[in-house]
């Protein structure tokens, strides 16, 4: 499932080529994409509309529209193996159209949206958006107070908080993973037990690892359409299936029983509320 980094990404990247596009169709092949209003209304709302701009909050795009001289808002969540590209008229989708689930016919070519697991929603209603915690990247959202204000009265463990999107927004499995890492915090380690110098390694080692991530991103050809046979690389894969020099470039995510980059111990695995987490034991002894 791509996290903050790879959705502020693709904001990036659609943002040098949609903006100022007006859409004229819709095409909602995979109906239950939409939710909860209807693929008509969604239509009706989206259609003779130019796009200003795209944000981003947690997981979600949002896309700025100008319909009938009123703004509005496009919510799209890319689920687990969404993708979301723009084709110029001159450039042709190679894709299977049996993965597409919507197709915007616009002025200057189609943005499309592929989703073969039909796990991703594309939605004109706010609500899941306004019910998002502060935004993990977002430095006016989300300080160390904030941090510790909604996480730091809970005994449920560290790594189950961080997950809920609710709480803090934009951070999956393998950032958190990472945070954790870098902040020196057992992932079963309860939010009351954090003392105020946790707090503030654990804000570091969030901005640390989305930085990083960010860094690294933007130094690589990532394959946004997903043209080629996906090489697991940043969820997007390499465009020219090649991996990037920076070959490793996390610390613990995906390291069982790999020497620990700062010790040298054996990096351990283990469940917590179904997903896999890894931790060193000697640097994040609870």
């Amino acid at each position: 499932m791509p996290e903050l980094p790879e959705v502020e990404l693709l904001k990036e990247h659609l943002q040098e080529k949609l903006i100022g596009w007006r859409i004229h169709r819709t095409n909602v092949i995979k109906l239950r994409i939409v939710r909860p209003e209807s693929p008509e209304k969604l239509a009706r709302c989206v259609n003779d509309s130019e796009i200003l701009g795209i944000q981003r909050k947690g997981k979600y795009l949002l896309i700025l529209l100008s319909h009938e001289k009123k703004t509005c808002t496009l919510f799209i969540h890319l689920g687990m193996t969404g993708r979301l590209y723009a084709l110029t008229a001159s450039e042709q989708d190679k894709s299977p159209h049996c993965k597409v689930a919507i197709e915007w016919e616009c002025d200057q070519g189609k943005l499309v949206f592929q989703d073969p697991r039909t796990l991703g929603r594309v939605s004109m209603d706010p609500l899941s958006v306004d019910r998002l915690g502060p935004d993990a990247w977002n430095s006016g959202a989300l300080s160390k107070t904030t941090l510790r204000e909604r996480l730091g009265k809970s005994r449920s463990s560290i790594k189950t908080l961080l997950m809920d999107q609710h709480r803090v927004a934009g951070l999956g499995n393998i950032y958190v993973n990472e945070s954790l890492f870098r902040a020196g915090i057992h992932p079963e380690q309860s939010g009351c037990a954090l003392s105020e110098v946790q707090w503030q390694r654990l804000f570091d080692g969030i901005r640390g690892a989305l930085d990083e991530a960010f860094t690294h991103g933007r130094s690589c050809s990532l394959d946004w359409q997903g043209s080629h046979q996906s090489d697991g690389f940043f969820y997007f894969g390499s465009q020219s299936n090649n991996r990037s020099k920076k070959e490793e470039r996390f610390r613990i995510y995906d390291r069982a029983h790999q020497p620990c980059f700062v010790c040298q111990a054996s990096i351990e695995k283990m469940e917590i509320a179904g997903r896999s987490t890894y931790y060193c034991p000697r640097c994040q002894s609870l």
